[in-house]
């Protein structure tokens, strides 16, 4: 049943949509609009709890307070404070974390750094390991390939159940979720494959090289999903496929194996890293219009790049130099490289916050942090400072996943670290000069983790926020909210339905294990076409 509420305060009118579904998940949606003009209110940062609502008490605060709203300032303050004694039975603010195991699970786990530890609140168990994985925008699915079952798994982020489906006896290796997210793409010994995100059915599969080389190493699209790259390293083969009609649209044969794909949204060119040749001391950086015809160009580039990556707008993309440790700064306005840094350790993955951009050390339990302030200044040195991840070496011993080791925190300022060997994931906070909380992973190594984002975040409309989390047990409750800037702190009554208090509190404490079905899609079998001329 879907609750419609109304208040107004400061020029701002206030709309609070709660609904219940049938897959037992509270829906939670805020519409914030200027009272006058009727506009929608973007940018703003609302923080929601929902905490017990005992109409014996509230009566009584509100005779001792004089007022309902100053009880409801009363109740925000302490909220906000994180008091111990002020813990709302759902919190608006926060966020989960997934784990991706060396073993064959993922861990779902709700943190409290700032109080120590954390809370399990599912165990998964896969039908092999994965490999990779990627989240949809809304945060609900979670989409793995699982190369040694020959499987794709879909994750609900709300019951934690799975689903996966077979593809014959192909292994499976990176993903990709198209522009409108409509399509998975999956690569698979021999090519690619187009799932229907919704059903999981086969839409499209386009063969690029042998398939007894494997999967494709390489997989990514533009920004509008118009064009997609596929490269493999073994069979040095390169294939460009147009994304609204998924067929083939050309195959480059290269001189050397593609090692690194990104994409500037601003110079709208793929860019790709390769090994050095036969008898070459130097590796090469190319980059491949994503406008028809689709030219490929040479870019000069220090030697032997290795991971690229591209930093908030697209404009600069930071590469790796393994061999040489090195790290340049790659201008794609003007396609050269601009800055170059020597580095202590040979980086493996990089991530990005709002301020930073992190390289992992794989040799070493550190993390390397470069001002993205400071890059794109031709000539200048790159400044850098470091962390520690752990206690040992990120990569040692363990196999290899696409799936990265590192996620930023969604209220920015803060990364979370997978580290192994530590069977632990770190906290991060930026400023500080060693990770402020962790939690551990019991007997399981950490190879890859995600943050999950429960706030109320800004949709496709103007001014309204939304989330979808889990329902407390059944019982009055109010919904505490508070914006900052315009200042604005109002209380909602809100009733949760279902059965019996009791048992559901119990049950929303207690980890779940998931539940699996597995379903198989029909996988031709093809050869690849024959090699176009660059």
């Amino acid at each position: 049943m879907d609750q419609v509420q109304q208040a107004e305060q400061q020029g701002v009118r206030i709309e609070l949509h709660t609904a219940q579904t049938a897959e037992a998940t509270l829906q939670v949606a805020l519409e914030l609009r200027d009272a006058t003009a009727g506009t929608g209110l973007s940018g703003l940062r609302p923080a929601a709890w929902l905490v017990s609502r005992d109409p014996s008490e509230a009566s009584a605060e509100r005779d001792a307070a004089g007022s309902e709203h100053s009880i409801c300032r009363h109740k925000a303050r302490s909220l906000l404070g994180g008091s111990l004694f002020a813990r709302p039975e759902l919190d608006l603010n926060g966020y989960e974390v997934l784990v991706l195991n060396e073993d064959a699970s993922l861990s779902a786990v709700e943190p409290n750094f700032g109080f120590g530890g954390a809370r399990e609140l599912a165990h998964i168990d896969l039908p092999a390991p994965a490999f990779d994985w990627v989240l949809d925008r809304q945060q609900r699915r979670v989409y793995l390939s699982l190369p040694g079952a020959a499987q794709v798994a879909r994750l609900d982020l709300q019951d934690w159940s799975l689903e996966t489906v077979e593809l014959g006896k192909r292994r499976t290796g990176a993903l990709l979720l198209d522009a409108d997210e409509r399509h998975l793409w999956v690569a698979v010994d021999g090519g690619v494959v187009a799932l229907h995100a919704a059903t999981l059915e086969v839409r499209a599969q386009i063969e690029t090289h042998p398939a007894e080389l494997g999967p494709p190493t390489e997989l990514l699209s533009s920004t509008d999903g118009r064009r997609l790259v596929v490269g493999h390293r073994e069979s040095r083969m390169l294939v460009l496929i147009d994304g609204l009609s998924r067929r083939l649209q050309r195959r480059i044969e290269l001189d050397t194996p593609p090692l690194s794909a990104a994409f500037s949204a601003l110079a709208q060119r793929f860019y790709l890293t390769l090994a050095a040749g036969s008898g070459v001391g130097d590796g090469m950086l190319v980059s491949i219009s994503a406008r028809p015809p689709h030219p490929v160009m040479r870019v000069p580039s220090l030697p032997g790049p290795g991971l690229i990556r591209f930093a908030g707008e697209g404009r600069y993309g930071l590469i790796v130099h393994p061999q040489q440790q090195r790290l340049s700064i790659l201008d794609s306005a003007q396609d050269q490289i601009v800055q170059s840094a020597r580095l202590d350790g040979q980086p493996d993955q990089i991530a990005f916050s709002d301020e930073l951009a992190y390289l992992r050390l794989r040799d070493r339990s550190q993390l390397l942090m470069v001002p993205l302030a400071a890059i794109g200044q031709a000539g200048q040195p790159i400044p850098t400072f470091d962390t520690v991840g752990g206690d040992r070496g990120f990569v040692d011993g363990f196999r290899s996943v696409a799936a990265a080791g590192l996620a930023a925190v969604p209220s920015g300022g803060a990364m979370l670290i997978a580290n192994p060997g530590d069977r632990a994931v770190y906290f991060y906070k930026e400023g500080l000069a060693a990770p402020m909380g962790q939690f551990g992973t019991s007997d399981r190594s950490a190879r890859a983790v995600l943050a999950i984002d429960r706030s109320l975040r800004e949709r496709e409309a103007a001014g309204r926020y939304e989330t979808v989390a889990k329902p407390p047990a059944a019982g009055e409750y109010e919904l505490v909210l508070f914006v900052n800037a315009p200042r604005i702190v109002q209380c909602f009554p809100v009733r949760i339905e279902g059965g019996s208090p009791a048992a559901e509190r119990a049950a929303h404490r207690s980890p779940r294990s998931a539940r699996t079905s597995t379903a198989a899609a029909s996988i031709a079998s093809a050869r690849p076409p024959a090699p176009e001329s660059p």
